[in-house]
């Protein structure tokens, strides 16, 4: 039984690193990830420049954040949408462009799936109650509402 706790022990103690090497790899996907929200990257792409393979990289993501990377590339992608659309009048054919979006429609459908209404609505409502789960940013204070 001794042999066994002081096995437990050894992995234990080895665990941090391993912890440690995963969340350094998912912090730098996430970099690399936040610096291409315009022109996504593919995943064989972000495991390239990381060292690793798109198989291990999806573990790592499951393992330290419980999504895959395309799930949480579409994360930031659309929660930066969400800015764009609440902080500026950018039209939003120029938002959906500047998140990786090659259509509005795309965009569209997507932005309403993850945050229950559309972007033209979120702009024209000039709230983001909608958004339970995310941090609540404050919009610019503009009078005119841009439909765009």
């Amino acid at each position: 039984a001794s042999a066994t706790v002081a096995s437990i022990q050894e992995a234990t103690q080895n665990r941090p690193q391993s912890t440690a090497k995963i969340e350094a790899l998912t912090a730098k996907a996430n970099a690399l990830m936040e610096a291409a929200l315009d022109e996504p990257l593919t995943l064989t792409t972000i495991a390239e420049r990381l060292g690793t393979s798109p198989r291990s990289l999806q573990q790592q993501f499951r393992l330290r954040l419980n999504t895959t990377p395309p799930d949480h590339y579409l994360h930031l992608r659309l929660a930066e949408a969400r800015r764009l659309v609440t902080d500026t009048n950018l039209p939003l054919m120029e938002i959906a462009v500047a998140t990786g979006f090659t259509s509005q429609s795309t965009f569209a459908r997507a932005f309403r799936t993850a945050h229950g209404l559309s972007a033209r609505e979120l702009r024209q409502s000039g709230t983001e109650t909608a958004f339970a789960g995310y941090p609540v940013m404050q919009a610019n204070s503009h009078a005119s509402h841009s439909t765009n």
